[in-house]
Formats: structure tokens, C-alpha cells, sequence
């Protein structure tokens, strides 16, 4: 099978750099033209499935890449964007005026630390796995061209996951809007092959093309 991980399209939130997280803001004008481009892509591509987060701006993104691929949504909050807590609505420079310490607690305990009221990349992780084992695994055996509209903490989990790719603060793989991630999963007994193609590709956008500021979590 073939999975396609994407990012949404660019949201104001994204625009303005700040933390998103579990705040629920569409897509604006950037990102609707994105996802259309997205969609051509993965029409090329044969994509037949598409699963999405709850979150408004994975929705959108699935919704305008079904049209073009004719695709079928399936939507599961295990693949939201982390809970950032406190930090969400703050750039991440707000975030270090806040709690000046967050940089030398995410070094110590990257995958642990939580900011108050939010999730921890542990609690992601775990949830992701759960999606991945009932939504995606029992697909690997087939044909399927699945993509996943995504967010940018979330990938970098799945990524993890599956790719064995490794995430840290030391690894701060950027996703950026509608980026695509591409992977070709067999099974041979009980082993996964798992074959990395593209990760954070974005030609397609062309002029399009919006950057991440970076990770705060």
C-alpha cells in the first residue's frame, strides 16, 4: 500500500506564527489554493481513501482534495494536532517569555514534558498508534492509496512510528502547509518494509509555498 501523510493548508494561526493546537480555525484564502494543488497531486497519485482529524482545517483540506480524487473521507480525532495547552494563540517566543525553563524541559524530557492543560507528545504518540494499528494496518496487504490530512506535530509522530524517523529536539522535522510525506508499506510474514519516498515535499505548490516557524513542543 501506499500512505500519502499530508499537513493542512494554511490557516491565519499558521500565518501569523503562532501555536495552533487543538484551536479551531479554518483555512484562509493560502490554504483553500493549496489544498486544491494537494488534491492534484494525490489525483495523480490514485489516492482512493482519505482520513482526516476533527479539527477544521483538516476537514476543509479533506473535503477540497475529495472532490478532485473522488475520494471518501473517514474523520478520526486520534489524528489531531497535539494539545498545547496554555501555549496555544502565543508565538514561540511568547512561550519562552512565559515559561522560560519549557527549552531546557523539552531538551530533558522531550517526549514527557506537557505544557499545563495540554498534552504531552506521549499522549500523542499513544493515540496515534491506536489509529494507526486499527485504521491502517489492516490495509497494508492491499493495493490502497490512503491519505492522511494531517498536522505538523502529528505527522512528525507518525513519521516516528512508522518510519522509525527519528523526532527531537535535536530533529525538528519541518511540515510544512500541505507538505506530503510519502510512504510504501508491504508485510512479508510478519516484518513491515516501510520505504520512505518523500518527506515534507512541496514543489507542487509552487508560489504557494508556506513555511513553518518551527516546533515550540
Amino acid at each position: 500500500m501506499k500512505l500519502f501523510i499530508c499537513r493542512h493548508g494554511q490557516t491565519e494561526p499558521n500565518r501569523k506564527g503562532l501555536v495552533q493546537g487543538s484551536i479551531n480555525d479554518g483555512l484562509n484564502k493560502t490554504g483553500r489554493i493549496q489544498a486544491k494543488l494537494l488534491g492534484k497531486y494525490l489525483k495523480k497519485r490514485g489516492v482512493n481513501k482519505i482520513y482526516c482529524s476533527t479539527l477544521k482545517r483538516s476537514i476543509e483540506t479533506a473535503e477540497i482534495i475529495s472532490k478532485i480524487c473522488s475520494a471518501e473521507i473517514k474523520k478520526d480525532k486520534r489524528i489531531g494536532e497535539r494539545n498545547f495547552g496554555e501555549f496555544e494563540g502565543l508565538t514561540t517566543e511568547q512561550v519562552l517569555e512565559r515559561v522560560p525553563e519549557w527549552k531546557k524541559i523539552r531538551e530533558l524530557r522531550y517526549w514527557e514534558s506537557a505544557p499545563r492543560n495540554g498534552e504531552s507528545w506521549d499522549d500523542v504518540k499513544r493515540r496515534v498508534w491506536s489509529f494507526f494499528k486499527g485504521e491502517i494496518k489492516p490495509l497494508i496487504k492491499t493495493d490502497e492509496k490512503i491519505a492522511v490530512i494531517g498536522h505538523g506535530g502529528m505527522n512528525r509522530v507518525m513519521l516516528n512510528l512508522i518510519a522509525r524517523i527519528h523526532v527531537g529536539p535535536d530533529n525538528d522535522i519541518a511540515q510544512d502547509n500541505c507538505c506530503v510525506n510519502e510512504l510504501t508499506i508491504n508485510r512479508d510474514g510478519y516484518k513491515y518494509n516501510v520505504a520512505l519516498l518523500n518527506i515534507n515535499y512541496t514543489c507542487f505548490l509552487g508560489k504557494y509555498i508556506t513555511k513553518e516557524p518551527g516546533e515550540v513542543g
